[in-house]
């Protein structure tokens, strides 16, 4: 196990913040950050809590995200991609608001403003069949609504 201690900056106050890296389990990693002032691809409020998800597939509407603060939340997803077979690959997720994704250390996804639930096709990447890729993602909820669903395309499925 790792702790890590890391300081961010809130424009109204300094929030110190422990963290505690989990050993990997299959799934995506999720930190949920409430409280978050800014739109910052870092956490700028207090951890509410972390998980492990399946998928990337929500739609809160106007309530909870993810359990924490309906509006001014941050959530970081993470872990590792397999695909199944070499091809070229598309990401794109529906979010509102930001959504910013890379991929093995490639920007796949840049839609970080304010926007409705939608969003559009990311940057292409190719992957080669069962290499472990990581990922690395950040969604933010502003105010209003709020979904977060990532989906995936290559040449042959979507």
């Amino acid at each position: 196990m790792e702790i890590r201690a890391g300081l961010w900056s809130n424009g109204r106050r300094t929030v110190y913040q422990r963290k505690t890296r989990k050993t990997f389990v299959s799934g995506i990693h999720v930190d949920v950050y409430n409280q978050t002032y800014t739109r910052t691809r870092a956490p700028s409020g207090t951890l509410c809590r972390s998980d492990t998800f399946t998928v990337i597939a929500n739609n809160w509407g106007g309530g909870s995200v993810a359990g924490c603060n309906g509006d001014y939340v941050t959530i970081h997803y993470y872990g590792s991609i397999t695909p199944p077979v070499t091809d070229t690959y598309r990401f794109k997720n529906i979010a509102d608001d930001g959504f910013y994704m890379t991929l093995n250390n490639q920007v796949v996804i840049n839609e970080w403003y304010d926007k409705g639930c939608n969003g559009n096709w990311g940057a292409a990447i190719t992957l080669q069949a069962g290499v472990s890729y990581p990922f690395d993602a950040w969604f933010y909820e502003w105010s209003g609504g709020a979904c977060s669903t990532l989906y995936y395309q290559s040449s042959t499925n979507w």
